[in-house]
């Protein structure tokens, strides 16, 4: 009888212990990220993702000048920064479009953001 309890426990515990570990937050790289630290400046391209929603030509025209945010969670709470702007050049594909740097810093990462449509940046393979 002494057997079975056993088992019985040494199995939650190992259920436990899987439940915790799955609950840490998993270090992510995404394939579109460019390297830690490298920010495109006045005249670089940069791509923006977005949802492959056609409404999105609504908002990113080309030829339109679109604020770009830095979002960091400081305490839990989210600040967002104005770091540049950028000039949409291109569609390129049914979720890209191709922007130029035209004043401040972007990273990877950044937001761009214009009505009620957002975009995330990410820099393309060649500049």
């Amino acid at each position: 009888m002494k057997a079975p309890k056993a088992l019985i426990m040494v199995m939650a515990a190992i259920f436990m212990g899987g439940l915790i570990a799955g609950c840490q937050p998993a270090s992510v790289k995404s394939e579109v990220m460019a390297p830690a630290g490298k920010t495109m400046t006045v005249g670089d391209k940069v791509r923006l993702f977005h949802s492959g929603n056609e409404d999105i030509q609504q908002f990113f025209c080309v030829g339109d000048i679109v604020p770009v945010s830095r979002e960091v969670i400081v305490y839990g709470e989210a600040n967002r920064t104005e770091v540049g702007k950028i000039k949409v050049l291109s569609y390129e594909g049914p979720q890209a479009i191709l922007a130029e740097v035209v004043e401040g810093t972007v990273m990877a990462g950044n937001i761009a953001e214009k009505g009620e449509s957002a975009c995330m940046v990410y820099l393309p393979e060649t500049n």
